[in-house]
């Protein structure tokens, strides 16, 4: 255990580390305060100068429609004066008209005439002056609804004008709230600055305090925690020395136990050279007379015996001679492992006569199937592996020129294939 002196200096390490994560804290949200303000502020400046350009607006607007009201009503006062005019001059007329009725009273028909007709074209002058006068009143009646209307619209401009002017001072008002409550934040966040400065130096002396005291205790704790470690470091490398020790033996008797299957598989390839050595040995008298020859080579083993020691005399059927040699034949292929066995029947090259076969392929295929059926009848060869071929006189081993070379040719081989 450490002394109870370390112990005090590491907590008091950790206060201190609490502080200095604390100073950032406080930092951030005095910072986040300042952010939403300055937000604040700008959003109320936009919506100032969004009322201000209202305003503008309803103004001209306002304007615009003054200035449409004083031309209607200097329109109108110029229909009044030409309505006056025209009625003083209907009023003229009628006169002029009542004395020149009395005149022609008086005067002679062809002057009364043209008073008369100068009257009457006054008339029609007056008829159409009137007409002109009943549609200057319906001009002025149009012109006086729509000063009416324009009056209305004018109220109803001046009351919106009102509406936005009185919006305009409540956000002024409210803006200069908001203005005094962002220089009181601004006078509170000095403040806090401030008050942040002196805590952060106030955290670097304890801080170097708390250096001091953890440089004192560190050479104590660096022991500790480095045999702690090297405890630990070995116990972990003893665990893993014993899990690969148990994967080793697991590996191990996994292998052995394939090593032991695949040796329970394993079947002895027979060797062409022992095999030759063993039927040599067993037929050393056919051999030595030259009835017989063993050939080892390319994997096979090949019996090659004289048609003359296996058959009768012009015939296909085996004589005693070939039933004893291929008796030995027999014996000496017991319990020897082989994959195929081809008996093979070659002829030489004179044409067959007085037998019942047309040609010499006939005849070698029958003497290689006599010998490939006795050989099948015997319990030391498997019938799934024998077969025969014929080659005729296709494949000599001798001249055929000459007596001797004939008499060789005329064979039948037994290949063990291995």
């Amino acid at each position: 255990m450490l002394p109870f002196r370390l112990v005090t200096r590491t907590s008091t390490t950790r206060l201190l580390a609490l502080s200095l994560l604390a100073a950032p804290l406080l930092s951030g949200c005095i910072g986040g305060t300042i952010r939403q303000l300055r937000a604040d502020k700008e959003m109320l400046a936009a919506r100032v100068m969004q009322v201000s350009q209202d305003l503008g607006a309803s103004q001209e607007s306002a304007i615009r429609e003054k200035q449409r009201a004083d031309a209607a009503e200097a329109a109108l006062q110029s229909a009044v004066k030409e309505r006056d005019a025209i009625a003083a001059r209907v009023t003229e007329l009628e006169s002029r008209r009542s004395a020149a009725e009395l005149a022609l009273q008086s005067s002679s028909d062809s002057q009364a005439r043209e008073v008369v007709r100068r009257i009457d074209e006054a008339l029609n002058n007056e008829k159409t002056q009137r007409l002109e006068a009943e549609r200057l009143k319906d001009r002025v009646g149009s012109l006086e609804m729509t000063i009416s209307q324009l009056q209305n619209d004018n109220a109803d401009l001046e009351a919106k004008l009102s509406a936005a002017t009185s919006r305009t001072e409540g956000d002024t008002a409210l803006l200069a709230e908001l203005r005094d409550a962002i220089e009181k934040q601004s006078a509170e966040i000095t403040r806090l600055s401030t008050e942040r400065q002196e805590l952060t130096a106030k955290v670097d002396g304890l801080t170097g305090e708390a250096n001091l005291a953890t440089q004192r205790a560190s050479t104590t704790e660096e022991k500790v925690t480095i045999l702690e470690k090297s405890v630990a470091d070995l116990t972990k490398e003893r665990d893993q020395l014993k899990a690969d020790l148990a994967a080793q033996q697991t590996l191990l008797a996994t292998a052995e136990k394939r090593v032991a299957e695949a040796s329970a598989k394993v079947v002895a390839v027979p060797s062409t050279d022992a095999l030759r050595d063993k039927l040599t040995k067993a037929l050393r008298i056919w051999v030595t007379a030259g009835h017989v020859r063993i050939i080892a080579a390319d994997g096979d083993v090949r019996i090659v015996m004289l048609s003359d020691q296996l058959f009768k005399s012009a015939s296909t059927q085996l004589s005693d001679e070939g039933l004893k040699t291929l008796g030995v034949v027999a014996e000496a292929m017991k319990g020897e492992s082989y994959k195929t066995l081809v008996v093979e029947g070659h002829t030489d090259n004179v044409p067959v006569r007085n037998m019942p076969y047309p040609d010499n392929w006939e005849l070698a295929s029958a003497r290689a199937n006599e010998v490939l059926r006795w050989l099948a009848g015997r319990p030391e060869f498997d019938a799934a592996k024998l077969s025969s071929m014929s080659y005729s006189f296709q494949r000599p081993i001798e001249d055929n020129k000459t007596t001797e070379g004939r008499r060789a040719n005329r064979r039948v081989e037994i290949r063990i294939g291995l």
